[in-house]
C-alpha cells in the first residue's frame, strides 16, 4: 500500500470508494464498504490535511459515527442534524408558519459565482440571518484556493450589511 503523501492510493481503497460512490441504492454491502473506507489510514490522513483538501470540519464526526449511520434502524440525533452541511447553489425558498405567522426563508449560495443572484432575493425582507462558519478558519475558497474562507465570509458580511440597500433591515449573525 502506498501512502497518500506520494499521490497514489491503495488499489483496495480505490475499489471500495468506487463501490460507495457508484451505488444506486442502499444495501448492506454499501454499509460495509462505507465503514471500511472510514477505517482506512489514507482517509484519516486526508482528514488531517483538511485545510488543503477542502474537507469540512464535520467529516471526522461523520467518519467516527459511520457504523451507527449504516444501521438499518438509524434515526439521526439532533447532533447529527446540526453537524450536517450541504452546499447551497442557487436560491432555495422555504415557506413555513409558526403560531399563525408566515415566514419565507431564502437560502442563497455563498460562493462568489452565486452572489450575483442574491439581490432580487432580498426584496422586501425584514431580517437577514447570516451564517459565517468559524470552523472554516483553516480552509481556502474553492474558487481561488488562496483566500481564507472565514475571513472572506466576515468581510462579505461587513460589506453587505453596510449596504444602503439593507439600511432598514435587521441582521442576525451566527458565528
Amino acid at each position: 500500500n502506498h501512502t497518500m503523501k506520494n499521490g497514489t492510493f491503495p488499489k483496495e481503497l480505490v475499489k471500495t470508494a468506487q463501490k460507495v460512490t457508484g451505488a444506486e441504492h442502499w444495501a448492506p454491502e454499501l454499509s460495509r464498504n462505507i465503514i471500511k473506507l472510514c477505517k482506512c489510514d489514507v482517509v484519516n490522513q486526508a482528514c488531517e490535511l483538511r485545510g488543503e483538501l477542502q474537507i469540512t470540519s464535520t467529516t471526522d464526526y461523520f467518519l467516527s459515527n459511520a457504523s451507527r449511520f449504516c444501521k438499518e434502524d438509524f434515526v439521526p440525533t439532533n447532533d447529527d442534524i446540526f453537524r450536517a452541511k450541504l452546499k447551497t447553489t442557487g436560491i432555495i425558498e422555504t415557506k413555513f408558519e409558526n403560531k399563525g405567522v408566515k415566514f419565507v426563508m431564502v437560502d442563497v449560495g455563498g460562493q462568489r459565482t452565486e452572489r450575483r443572484k442574491w439581490l432580487h432575493a432580498f426584496e422586501g425582507v425584514t431580517a437577514v440571518i447570516y451564517l459565517a462558519a468559524l470552523d472554516e478558519f483553516d480552509l481556502k475558497l474553492e474558487e481561488d484556493n488562496e483566500t481564507n474562507r472565514m475571513e472572506e465570509s466576515l468581510r462579505l458580511f461587513g460589506e453587505v450589511s453596510g449596504s444602503a440597500y439593507f439600511r432598514d433591515t435587521t441582521w442576525i449573525l451566527f458565528l
